[in-house]
């Protein structure tokens, strides 16, 4: 995933080039100079549509029976004693292959369950399925009874068959409904938020919870501490703020637990496995012993960089520490005790200060550190320590140019600290802004600047006797 950077004497001023500082950012990791475990985001359609029919305009001039065969040899249906109408009203019950040739078979047939004016309803018949094959029932009602097994009845119920749908749509909406029920039972119940004469959205019934257990193969949603709904708007979203797992079900049983942390117009989630909970992740993300396994795409160019251009003066460069400062500040939705799901998750210098402690030891970057060892003596400034040069006109370039500090992750990306060519600091995608890159290294003590601007054309010159 690293992102491949030209070294050569044309790059702008005071950088090298430009990079993307992390191409893989899709999780909370994104942010490491070097990073491990991933655990990337997921969005979910929370409304789902079933297409009960098909429509199209019909013709005299197609062919129709009144049955079909279907050869398993060929995979082929045959329309049985094909005809041609002279009238469209009368095609209810007709199959078709909507050709106007006669042509002996096909691997699809239609069969026509309504006509209304220059429109026709169909089911599409494939893989030698017979009508039967199609015909769903659904029951629906007003209301329904959980019946504390995993079940749930229809209160009140009437039923439809796909067949018939046409003359039903317009009085399922908002209505739960069972399909393929027996005696008005099953396990999957919808809550029906709008139809067409073709087709049917729906919302799942879904457990969420607070907290789990984990009984060596799977996990158990909380039961004494969770909520269940349908519908997903608003005034349900913001219940979710205190109930972040759910097992995309109604039983709340799961070998892989899903945590929201954001919410918008569908959620964002992670998936766990293995009795892990989000602590967990966020550990094996941002603060695990072994979190620094993988270059960033930024550090694999600036170790280029330094390779071809410093190698042969490390002995007169110090090995110093760069801060890539990964505690977090504020975990919002990604605390499961109430996080709210509108807040984004945020690191230390989210509220730039200019404290350069690094806390973290495996954010401490340095050659001698082996829980987060650099190869070379080169890394990047931090955003505290542009915070104590405070002053813009020092600080820009004319060009961005990336820091080490991570800022946030929100909803499906992480978000880094740069410095805008106005000099002043701002954030963005760590993954889709090409940033440019400043070598930092630090000189030795008893090494002194004696001459030039640090351009490619008027490089720093230092004293080295």
């Amino acid at each position: 995933g690293a992102y491949l950077i030209s070294l050569n004497s044309s790059s702008d001023y005071s950088q090298f080039g430009t990079s993307y500082f992390n191409r893989n950012y899709n999780s909370p990791a994104g942010v490491g100079y070097m990073y491990n475990t991933e655990y990337p985001y997921n969005s979910k359609q929370m409304k789902s549509t079933e297409s009960l029919l098909l429509t199209t305009t019909p013709s005299t001039t197609f062919w129709y029976a009144d049955s079909i065969s279907y050869d398993s040899s060929t995979g082929n249906y045959s329309l049985n004693d094909p005809y041609k109408v002279s009238s469209l009203n009368d095609l209810v019950g007709k199959y078709t292959f909507m050709s106007t040739i006669n042509i002996d078979n096909n691997t699809s047939v239609y069969y026509i369950s309504k006509t209304k004016g220059s429109d026709m309803y169909y089911i599409k018949l494939v893989e030698g399925h017979d009508l039967d094959y199609y015909r769903d029932i659904y029951t629906y009602g007003d209301s329904f009874t959980y019946n504390g097994d995993g079940t749930y009845t229809i209160n009140n119920p009437r039923t439809f068959s796909r067949l018939n749908w046409y003359s039903y749509y317009s009085e399922v909406n908002n209505k739960y409904v069972c399909k393929n029920a027996t005696n008005n039972i099953c396990s999957d119940i919808w809550y029906i938020t709008g139809t067409t004469n073709t087709n049917i959205t729906y919302e799942s019934n879904y457990k969420y919870s607070a907290g789990f257990s984990w009984d060596g193969s799977k996990y158990i949603l909380d039961n004494d501490n969770s909520i269940s709904f349908f519908e997903w708007n608003q005034t349900n979203q913001r219940k979710l703020n205190d109930f972040h797992y759910t097992c995309w079900n109604s039983t709340g049983e799961c070998t892989t637990i899903s945590y929201i942390y954001s919410l918008g117009s569908n959620p964002y989630y992670i998936n766990i496995a293995d009795g892990k909970s989000v602590d967990t992740a966020l550990n094996e993300m941002l603060y695990n012993d072994d979190v620094n396994s993988i270059d960033s795409s930024i550090k694999v160019g600036l170790d280029a960089w330094y390779k071809h251009y410093l190698l042969g003066y490390s002995d007169y460069l110090e090995d110093t520490i760069f801060c890539n400062d990964r505690t977090i500040s504020t975990n919002g939705g990604w605390n499961p005790n109430g996080g709210s799901m509108q807040t984004p998750l945020y690191f230390n210098e989210y509220n730039v200060t200019s404290d350069l402690s690094c806390t973290n030891v495996n954010d401490k970057f340095s050659v001698s550190n082996n829980k987060a060892k650099l190869t070379y003596k080169v890394g990047l400034i931090s955003t505290p320590e542009m915070k104590i040069i405070n002053n813009y006109n020092a600080l820009k370039t004319g060009k961005t140019y990336s820091l080490l500090s991570p800022y946030s992750y929100s909803d499906y990306m992480a978000l880094g600290s740069y410095i805008h060519l106005n000099g002043q600091l701002s954030s963005g995608s760590v993954g889709s802004n090409l940033w440019g890159v400043r070598p930092a290294i630090s000189l030795i003590p008893g090494i002194e600047y004696s001459d030039g601007d640090g351009s490619m054309e008027s490089p720093y010159v230092v004293d080295m006797s």
